[in-house]
């Protein structure tokens, strides 16, 4: 029904507006799910279909994206990047960055520049 798939929407968004505030520090999946009012099994499988990625993989794309622009507007070092973002270590940032990028965020950095 229409009335049940704009509910379940308005769920996922509420979870959303969560992992867009807080995607820097620690949040997980049994609070996102609390967000939406589901399961967290039925909040995943629904956050997939509806947005293509898991929660996971939606915070590391935000994160991503913040290291971008950081590295290319400013002079932070890589290192407190990492740490800002909510990374473990700078070499697990620098890992994934060069995962997703195809180039380290030395390089990037470099060639923002």
């Amino acid at each position: 029904r229409m009335a049940t798939r704009v509910e379940l929407y308005k769920r996922l968004s509420r979870a959303m507006d969560v992992l867009r505030s807080g995607f820097c520090g620690e949040i997980s999946l049994d609070q996102l799910a609390a967000e939406a009012c589901l399961s967290k099994y039925h909040f995943l499988r629904l956050f997939r279909i509806a947005y293509g990625l898991s929660p996971y993989q939606y915070i590391q794309h935000l994160r991503l994206e913040k290291a971008r622009g950081l590295l290319a507007n400013s002079f932070i070092p890589i290192t407190d990047i990492s740490t800002l973002l909510g990374f473990d270590n700078s070499q697990s940032f620098s890992r994934l960055f060069y995962q997703r990028m195809g180039i380290y965020p030395t390089q990037y950095r470099h060639r923002s520049k």
